[in-house]
Parts: structure tokens; sequence; C-alpha cells
């Protein structure tokens, strides 16, 4: 395990350097950043410093386009939307949701359609913005999806060369270059729980009762 926090540390490194580089792109405002940014060493947001709660809402997007996997004419699923006035009537101000699959087979719809896979997260967005909800994509949440995807080993978060790598930086680039002057987006997220896998001595045990 010690292995996997090593592949995560530098997973980390590679998408931070990547983000850094598209934000350098980016030309500068006059005006307070989007989103919420980091200034001496506080969350800020619209200028001011920041405390807030948001929500868990992980399937807010998936819901959309996973079911369009099997069936490409299934009624689109928008109920994230009631949950977006739901939101906004407790005063809930952001959500984190995942962004892509959870499992392997659900990256295919970005894979092999990434026209129809953006513009349903185009229209999610759109709707967020709407509604007056921040979002925090969470853009790989299982540590294990991606490489399952490009059918190469976990091992290969470390290997420059690799599909896992390649196909890293395109999505990290194109979500982020695409959304980057959308008032809803607030920030991005990595993955979800990665230190689970790396810390947690009985995780092949644990996992073991679910596959």
């Amino acid at each position: 395990w010690g292995r996997i926090s090593r592949l995560t540390g530098l997973f980390v490194c590679v998408v931070m350097a990547w983000a850094a580089s598209v934000c350098a792109q980016a030309p500068q405002a006059a005006q307070a950043p989007l989103g919420l940014y980091i200034q001496n060493g506080q969350f800020m947001r619209a200028g001011k410093v920041y405390r807030g709660v948001g929500i868990n809402y992980m399937s807010a997007f998936s819901r959309v386009y996973v079911p369009l996997m099997e069936n490409p004419n299934a009624k689109l699923d928008t109920s994230y939307r009631e949950g977006f006035a739901t939101l906004r009537s407790y005063d809930v101000p952001f959500i984190r949701f995942s962004v892509n699959g959870f499992w392997p087979s659900e990256w295919k719809l970005y894979l092999e359609q990434p026209d129809r896979y953006f513009e349903l997260l185009d229209m999610f967005f759109k709707d967020a913005e709407k509604a007056g909800i921040g979002l925090i994509p969470s853009l790989f949440w299982k540590f294990s999806t991606l490489p399952d995807a490009m059918g190469e080993p976990l091992d290969q978060w470390g290997n420059p060369n690799s599909k896992t790598i390649a196909t890293m930086i395109r999505y990290t680039r194109e979500i982020a270059l695409r959304y980057k002057n959308s008032p809803a987006l607030w920030g991005y997220e990595l993955g979800n729980e990665y230190m689970l896998e790396a810390d947690l001595p009985n995780y092949p045990e644990i996992i073991g009762q679910y596959v």
C-alpha cells in the first residue's frame, strides 16, 4: 500500500501541474476570480473570506448520462433540477459530484461520444447557474476506474507514458478550459477518498466483500 500512496502523490502532482498550466493560459481579470480561491492563506469568494457548508451530491450528473449508455433513446433524468431547487430552499450553496464514471463502463460515453457527453454536461452547468448552485466536480472519483477503462493495471498512474495519464491530462484540460468562465464552477476535486486505499491495512479484505 505504500506503493499506492506514492502513486497517489504522483497523480496529485501531475494533475496540479496541468491545472496550473491551464490557469496560466487564462487572461488575468481585474475583478476577483470566479469560484473559490485562496488568498493570504484563507478561502475567498467574490473578494471576501468564505465559510460555507455544501452537500455531497455524488450522482447528480451521473444519473443523466449513465442510462443513455444502455439505451441512447432513454428519457433524460433531470431530477437533479428538483434537487438544486431543494438545496437552494435550505440555502445550501454548493455541491460536490462525480463528473464522470464510478465504474470503467461508465466512461464509455465520454470516450466514444465526447460531443454528447459535453452536451449533457453543458446542460448541467447551465442549470446550476440558473439555480445559483456552485459546483465542485470530482474528476476521477474512484482511483482504479480510469486505468481499468484504459485496459491497464493500476500502477500505470505512475507511468507518464501510459494511456491512463494521457487520458487524465486530456480530460482534465478539456474540463478546465470548457468551464473556467462558468459562475457555477467553484473548484475541482481530483478524486474521492484515495487515501483509504493507501492507508487501510485491511483494505483487500474490506473490498473483497464487494467484488
